[in-house]
């Protein structure tokens, strides 16, 4: 599912969290996006520079930046 519906995004955003949980799960979705770059990938950076931030505890001093593999080396 989520390889197709890359293929036809022109923005992904990411937002699960800066926390180290699934981090076997985090690797594999970044690396279906490394192996199929179509899309513009970004995320929410709060004022201390941690991302990918969660939305749920979204704060007023986040900004949107191009997101940067944590998990795979590129």
């Amino acid at each position: 599912i989520i390889r197709s519906s890359i293929k036809s995004a022109d923005s992904i955003y990411i937002a699960w969290g800066v926390g180290d949980n699934y981090k076997k799960r985090k690797r594999e979705i970044e690396q279906i996006l490394y192996d199929s770059p179509a899309a513009d990938i970004k995320c929410w950076f709060n004022r201390n520079n941690k991302y990918p931030m969660h939305l749920r505890v979204m704060g007023k001093d986040w900004t949107l930046k191009s997101y940067k593999f944590k998990y795979i080396d590129t």
